[in-house]
């Protein structure tokens, strides 16, 4: 009984000790754009900190997927923006393909440890025309002419606002940070250390018994 009380007590401790708190958000983005296959246009992205100052905090754009000519941060290292003071924009030129698909991966203070008193951190996506004009966009959902938004606001959560005729902006969960990991491989270690320490003990005994 008192092994099986350690082994809980050790386990406890490995998983209730991890922050809960402390992660990423991650959007998975889809856009059909087979309506301006081989048109030329643009992509716009930005990240700003409204008033008064929010947490500080950063966006990775990464993993984009399409068949037309795009940017290139096809890979998991992206580019990054931060919501500084001041106008953060990743303007590319590109010509469409029949589809487009990338990943946001918002993370900082304005996200594991937000301010409900302070301003909201804006995110906003466009597609351009040639003349940089907004396209596939509902005007009415959106009168600025973003694809989406997602503002971070006082509880670290994104709220989207989707404008696109033929996209999704979907939440995919959050990415833990490597100290938690590092616990849990801790405590997991801690147990099997007591587990073959009560078996050598267990094999002793045996050959005490048998000798």
């Amino acid at each position: 009984m008192k092994m099986k009380a350690f082994l809980f007590f050790l386990l406890t401790f490995a998983f209730g000790a991890v922050k809960p708190a402390a992660a990423d958000i991650v959007y998975s983005v889809n856009i059909n754009t087979s309506s301006i296959n081989n048109s030329l246009g643009a992509l716009d992205f930005t990240f700003a900190g409204g008033i008064p100052t929010p947490p500080t905090g950063s966006v990775k754009i990464f993993d984009l997927v399409t068949d037309g000519f795009g940017p290139q941060f096809s890979g998991s290292a992206g580019v990054s923006l931060d919501n500084s003071p001041g106008y953060n924009d990743y303007f590319t030129p590109t010509i469409y393909g029949h589809s487009l698909a990338f990943k946001l991966s918002f993370s900082g203070q304005a996200v594991t440890n937000p301010n409900p008193n302070a301003g909201l951190s804006s995110f906003a996506f466009s597609l351009l025309d040639r003349d940089q004009n907004p396209v596939l966009v509902n005007s009415a959902n959106n009168p600025g002419g973003f694809a989406f938004t997602i503002d971070l606001g006082g509880d670290g959560k994104g709220t989207v606002t989707n404008s696109m005729n033929t996209g999704t902006v979907r939440l995919v969960g959050a990415v833990p940070e490597p100290e938690e990991y590092a616990m849990m491989l801790a405590g997991v270690a801690l147990v099997g250390f007591e587990i073959r320490r009560k078996q050598r003990r267990l094999g002793k005994n045996r050959s005490l018994y048998q000798g």
